[in-house]
């Protein structure tokens, strides 16, 4: 067998496993967390980077915070890996501009993100990727 086929055949065995943790605990764990219930499961060790790739490039998973992942089949939205991106897809899916007190009860009922985390995103971006209309009101740029 093939180097590239045993990564592969690894990876795939190891979402399996996540999944199977994920779906036990019930809700979106921290990747250390999630490492060591895995670890515990295997009786081996599994690399921070290993986990990442394997989190980040299966759509079975959704980032839901810093250094946090869940289910896809919870409802996250796919490709979303960061504040930024879960705005924009929030603003996307509204269809029109939204407020910040939109933007933090739907990030509330979804993500482990602080409120300050999301407004710093925003001012940030301010002009590249959202663009205020009001005092508390925001857009996608080019929109």
């Amino acid at each position: 067998m093939e180097k590239l086929d045993i990564e592969k055949e690894i990876k795939t065995m190891l979402a399996v496993l996540f999944h199977f943790v994920l779906r036990k605990k019930g809700k979106p764990m921290y990747i250390k967390n999630l490492i060591r219930d895995s670890e515990k499961l295997l009786s081996c060790g599994i690399s921070y980077e290993l986990a990442i790739s394997v989190l980040s490039g299966n759509e079975m998973f959704a980032w839901t915070g810093k250094g946090m992942y869940g289910l896809s089949e919870w409802g996250y939205p796919p490709h979303v890996s960061s504040i930024e991106e879960a705005i924009e897809w929030f603003i996307f899916m509204k269809g029109r501009a939204v407020t910040e007190q939109e933007i933090y009860e739907f990030f509330s009922s979804k993500y482990y993100v602080k409120n300050s985390s999301i407004i710093g995103t925003l001012v940030k971006k301010e002009g590249i990727k959202f663009e205020r209309l009001g005092r508390k009101l925001w857009k996608l740029k080019n929109d």
